[in-house]
């Protein structure tokens, strides 16, 4: 866990640099479940990203079928893990979670470059 706090400590600290609004989403009794761990806002657009370490554990189910929603809504919306380790998630991912295998898996390159497209539309 605490390789993952990093991480979404350093894509906050990112996000903050390039002007986004975000927000950490705390689920609880009383939250729908299953809701990415970062809702952002840039220029008008809204992502949602899980973040994991590369050998992050799913807790909920409802996890894959939220982002595909968002996505289908015109939102981008995938898991998120550090650049380094995107082939082995991927491993991982088939290993342990088959149900995820079909779920957007972005590194922070990737959401580096997503943000950056966003800017000049």
């Amino acid at each position: 866990m605490a390789g993952e706090k990093r991480f979404e400590n350093k894509v906050k600290k990112y996000l903050d640099s390039k002007g986004c609004w975000y927000v950490k989403f705390f689920a609880n009794k009383f939250t729908r479940a299953g809701v990415p761990d970062l809702l952002i806002n840039h220029n008008g657009h809204f992502i949602a990203m899980e973040v994991k370490d590369v050998d992050g554990r799913f807790d909920d189910e409802l996890q894959p079928w939220n982002i595909r929603e968002i996505n289908k809504g015109g939102g981008i919306a995938g898991v998120l893990i550090p650049t380094e380790g995107k082939e082995r998630f991927r491993r991982h991912i088939a290993r342990e979670y088959p149900e995820f295998i079909d779920t957007p898996i972005y590194d922070f390159d990737d959401l580096k470059r997503i943000l950056e497209e966003l800017e000049i539309m």
